[in-house]
């Protein structure tokens, strides 16, 4: 079945601030954490320039909650990404990790097979396209320590101290 060239979008509030999110056919193809929607809207285009772009920011809001829930629903909510394969392989390690919980970026890297390509698993962690769906929120550095987060350090906590209470 050929998809469609349109990308619903809107800018909508989440428990850890402002969010884009993209829909392609009903499927989440885009989530960020914006302090500057306009940027998270220009990277829309960058990733889908022959798309279409419409604007619909209460259906965005609908599927925002069913992502910003503590259920476990959250598995059954369609995405559509694209990476590269490692990036890929990433993504698929980190939607592993049990809500609450926590791996190291080398512990991921492990689970994919590539045990020394730990700062590419970083590179891969901040080219996520649809944050809190694919967590990486919870790949941490060796040491416990939060290591790097595209949406800031802050975001990092919040999003983790969210999931343990």
């Amino acid at each position: 079945m050929k998809s469609s060239s349109t990308i619903v979008y809107g800018i909508t509030s989440s428990p850890f601030g402002t969010v884009v999110i993209g829909l392609i056919d009903g499927k989440l193809a885009k989530l960020s954490f914006v302090d500057n929607a306009g940027k998270a809207v220009s990277e829309i285009r960058k990733t889908w320039p022959k798309f279409d772009l419409i604007r619909d920011d209460k259906k965005v809001s609908s599927f925002a909650k069913k992502i910003f829930t503590k259920s476990k629903a959250k598995k059954s909510i369609p995405f559509v990404i694209h990476g590269t394969p490692f990036q890929m392989n990433v993504w698929k390690a980190m939607m592993s990790i049990p809500f609450g919980k926590t791996k190291s970026y080398k512990e991921v890297a492990k689970a994919i097979g590539s045990p020394n390509a730990v700062r590419a698993v970083g590179s891969a962690c901040g080219k996520n396209p649809i944050g809190m769906l694919i967590p990486c929120h919870r790949v941490l550095a060796s040491d416990g320590s939060l290591g790097g987060f595209g949406w800031g350090l802050k975001r990092k906590q919040e999003m983790l101290d969210w999931e343990q209470k």
